[in-house]
C-alpha cells in the first residue's frame, strides 16, 4: 500500500488460493501479485503476463519438518535419494516445482493445507513436511502440536520474494521497484514487514 501510493495509486489486496491469484493476475483481471518467490523458467512460460519488479519485497524461508530431532535436511539435493515421502502444500508452485526437480513423484504428497501436513507427519502418513516457516510454525504453535516432537529438520532455501505486475503495466514495474529501493534505504520496508 505504501509503495504504490507514493507512486500515486491506490492498493487493494484480494485474497485467492495462490494458484487462482495467479489465473487471475496473469488473465488480466487482478492487475499482480503483492510477493511470489521468483518464478522459475517453467512458471514464468506458464504466467507469460506476469513480469517481475526487479526488487525483491523480503525473502521467505522454505523449511523440512520432521516427526523428530534426529532428521537433518539442509537443502533440495538432501529430499533427492532418501526416499522420504514428502508432503507439500499444493498451490505453491515454486516449492512443487523445485521438489519436482529433485524427488521422484511417487515420493509426493501434495497437501491442502499445513494443518493436513501436520497430522499427516504425526501419524506418519509422510516423513517430512516442506513449506514456508512461517507458515508451518504458525500451526506447530498452536496447542494441538506444542507436544508432538515435530521439528524443524533444516532450512531448505532462503528465497526472494518479489511483486509480479500484469504486463499492460509493464512502465510501472521499474518505478516500482525504486520505491521500494527508497523504501529499504530509509527503514520503511523494514518497519513494515516487522509490524505484518
Amino acid at each position: 500500500n505504501e509503495a504504490f501510493g507514493r507512486l500515486g495509486y491506490g492498493f487493494e489486496l484480494h485474497a485467492f488460493p495462490s494458484e487462482r491469484a495467479l489465473a487471475e493476475s496473469n488473465a488480466g483481471r487482478m492487475d499482480g501479485e503483492a510477493g511470489r518467490i521468483q518464478f522459475d523458467s517453467t512458471l514464468a512460460a506458464k504466467y507469460p503476463n506476469l513480469i517481475e519488479v526487479d526488487e525483491p519485497t523480503f525473502f521467505v524461508t522454505v523449511g523440512a519438518y520432521a516427526p523428530d530431532a534426529s532428521v537433518r535436511l539442509n537443502g533440495w539435493r538432501d529430499l533427492a535419494d532418501k526416499h522420504l515421502v514428502i508432503g507439500y502444500p499444493r498451490g505453491l508452485k515454486v516449492i512443487e516445482r523445485r521438489l519436482v526437480g529433485h524427488v521422484d513423484e511417487k515420493y509426493l504428497h501434495g497437501l491442502n493445507n499445513i494443518r493436513q501436513g501436520l497430522m499427516m507427519l504425526r501419524y506418519n502418513r509422510i516423513d517430512v513436511l516442506v513449506g514456508l516457516q512461517t507458515s508451518v510454525e504458525s500451526v506447530l504453535d498452536e496447542a494441538e502440536f506444542v507436544n508432538s516432537g515435530i521439528a524443524l529438520a533444516g532450512i531448505i532455501e532462503v528465497a526472494p520474494v518479489f511483486p509480479y505486475l500484469h504486463k499492460k503495466h509493464h512502465a510501472l514495474a521499474p518505478q516500482l521497484a525504486s520505491v521500494l529501493r527508497a523504501m529499504k534505504k530509509d527503514g520503511t520496508l523494514d518497519r513494515l514487514v516487522e509490524e505484518a
